[in-house]
């Protein structure tokens, strides 16, 4: 039997020829990523191969060729052998099919990806409800919050009890301990802090009494100073007092006169008359007039004028003493 050649070809092809055979894909694995990152993928087979990535209905690499789309973004490490997407925003986020042909294989995997941008500091509002250092701990009201998230809790030096919160894209965690309440942010690809210490309220109100107390001690201490003063001052003052009494009764036996003056001039009599007092005698009108009483009389009073001298001196060099 003689069989047509044409026919003999196609049926050696087919001897020869079976379908590509496909693996079926793993489960899908979950990648997150902070914003401005890169998202990398290894094939599982060493080169050469045919490698194709697509993101949705969208086709990043086809037969190791990158779309014009994506040439800017992709490029392939010569290293660690990983084809890489660059520069990734909030809208890289989703599904991403990567399949790898080789040796009339096909191995594929799927991809989720979720970008993130990273947690900034959050933002903390502490108000206190009770305070009383003596007795009962602190009890305070913390809302901490991150973007549009944000949870408000019952705090005391120890625990915190949530009593509200609106969680969107960050979870939100606040914990007391160490006499200091801490509001915790997280997403997927980071986690930022802040610590606030408890009953920072009342420690102000505490500081703004002591100040009150400095000051009514700061205004005691003055008075006693400005008393103080009043009280070492007034000796001083006596004490010139009596310095000047006592030259003036120096100055008194010295300006009287040896000889009676007349009647008529009462500014001179009564200068004598004083120093007659001093002497302890203060003699009549009419012992001035007689001679004989008037040279008596000076005769009795020049010893007594010498003492009242002697006691005046020593008075002012008992004052003089300690002003020196």
């Amino acid at each position: 039997m003689n069989m047509d050649p044409s026919l003999l070809k196609i049926l050696l092809l087919l001897s020869f020829w079976s379908p590509t055979e496909e693996e079926k894909p793993t489960a899908t694995q979950q990648h997150y990523q902070r914003k401005n990152s890169s998202f990398c993928l290894q094939a599982a087979e060493s080169p050469p191969y045919a490698l194709s990535l697509t993101f949705g209905q969208n086709s990043v690499i086809y037969s190791n060729i990158t779309s014009q789309a994506y040439q800017h973004r992709v490029d392939y490490n010569q290293t660690t052998k990983k084809w890489c997407l660059h520069q990734l925003s909030e809208t890289d986020s989703g599904t991403y099919h990567f399949n790898v042909y080789k040796n009339d294989k096909v191995n594929m995997s799927n991809h989720k990806l979720l970008v993130e941008e990273a947690v900034p500091r959050p933002v903390i509002q502490v108000s206190a409800l009770r305070s009383n250092l003596s007795a009962e701990p602190c009890t305070i009201t913390v809302n901490c919050s991150v973007w549009e998230s944000w949870v408000s809790s019952v705090c005391n030096e120890s625990v915190c009890q949530t009593s509200d919160r609106s969680l969107k894209t960050v979870n939100i965690t606040v914990l007391a301990g160490n006499r200091s309440v801490i509001c915790i942010g997280r997403n997927y690809v980071s986690t930022s802090n802040i610590s606030e210490a408890i009953c920072v309220i009342h420690r102000h109100e505490t500081s703004e009494e002591l100040s009150y107390v400095l000051l009514l001690l700061l205004l005691a201490i003055l008075s006693l100073l400005c008393a103080a003063i009043l009280c070492i001052g007034t000796p001083g003052v006596f004490r010139r007092s009596s310095q000047r009494k006592c030259q003036e009764l120096l100055r008194s036996p010295a300006e009287s006169p040896t000889r009676p003056t007349s009647p008529r001039s009462p500014t001179r009599t009564s200068v004598r008359q004083r120093a007659d007092r001093i002497a302890g005698w203060a003699p009549s009108t009419s012992r001035w007039t007689d001679p004989k009483r008037l040279r008596a009389a000076q005769g009795l009073r020049k010893p007594r004028i010498m003492e009242t001298l002697k006691l005046c001196t020593a008075c002012c060099k008992k004052f003089e003493t300690p002003a020196s």
